[in-house]
């Protein structure tokens, strides 16, 4: 905690509730955590999200959060080594910590893994370099129908519809395949 804008930060180790739900939800499921760890200076990530009059959510996420830290482990390693499968999105690259050692992991994913890219377009937690490396990375994406012309546009992929934009991110970054949800 911070009494000041001043002070240093105190090692005493904040309370996070949100962090310890979560892990007592995977343990209460016999999900192994072991491989967790739990950043003592920031806490477990949270968005607030609200609906306007017409539906439409709207994200406010939390400022320097834990995610925005992730710091490599030899578990981590251990774990990128053998996965047959990783997701990745933008929102966890925010931060130039996290963003290095999510293409740390992958870059270390053995060769037939399934690398899924998650687009989420929020805020300004995105940019045309991060998408492009992380397409770059990827061997699937997932994106939705407003997000795919922004991709596409910061691409330089070409497309008079959907299927043609789709197309030309699956061509030009060699996926397997590309997944677009549409729609509430």
């Amino acid at each position: 905690c911070r009494s000041s804008a001043r002070s240093k930060p105190s090692r005493v180790r904040r309370i996070d509730e949100l962090g310890d739900r979560a892990l007592e939800t995977l343990n209460q499921h016999y999900v192994d955590s072991g491989c967790i760890t739990r950043d003592r200076d920031h806490a477990t990530g949270q968005v607030n999200v609200t609906l306007d009059a017409t539906g439409r959510a709207n994200y406010r996420f939390a400022d320097d959060s834990a995610w925005d830290h992730l710091r490599w482990t030899q578990p981590v390693e251990s774990i990128a080594r053998q996965a047959d499968a990783v997701c990745f999105g933008t929102l966890a690259q925010r931060s130039r910590e996290s963003r290095e050692m999510i293409r740390k992991f992958i870059d270390l994913t053995p060769a037939g893994t399934l690398r899924m890219f998650d687009v989420n377009l929020r805020q300004n937690f995105y940019d045309a370099d991060t998408i492009d490396a992380s397409l770059k990375l990827a061997t699937a994406v997932k994106l939705n129908e407003e997000e795919l012309p922004i991709v596409a546009r910061l691409c330089g992929v070409l497309g008079v519809n959907a299927r043609g934009m789709l197309r030309g991110l699956v061509e030009r970054y060699e996926l397997w395949i590309a997944a677009l949800t549409c729609g509430p």
